[in-house]
């Protein structure tokens, strides 16, 4: 079950030692990722399609300035997900730039 709903609240959200603090235009996606389809396009743009967001193609993408560890981490995230049967969540942003959704946070649910 997807679930989606926009955050008004600011959340402070400990990963690793860095707090991420979801901004108010936040949509936070709670889901399996066992049919979203990830892909790489070159020089290195990472994307997931299929994800349930209401971007086009639910598809959801690490900002343009996402270093190479960001984009390893993604992938790995999400194939730990597949793998274990468990939820990812994502907060993305979908109002800075209509139609092209931007992941802020991500990580696994407990």
């Amino acid at each position: 079950m997807t679930t989606v709903r926009t955050f008004g609240l600011m959340m402070a959200i400990s990963i690793s030692v860095i707090p991420f603090v979801a901004k108010a235009n936040d949509i936070f996606l709670s889901a399996n990722p066992s049919s979203w389809r990830l892909q790489n396009y070159i020089p290195g743009t990472v994307v997931a399609w299929f994800m349930g967001s209401p971007c086009v193609n639910g598809g959801l993408s690490l900002p343009a300035n996402s270093n190479t560890d960001d984009k390893n981490r993604s992938y790995a995230t999400v194939m730990a997900a597949k793998l274990s049967n468990r939820n990812m969540y994502v907060y993305y942003d979908s109002a800075t730039t209509p139609g092209n959704c931007v992941i802020n946070s991500f990580g696994l649910d407990p």
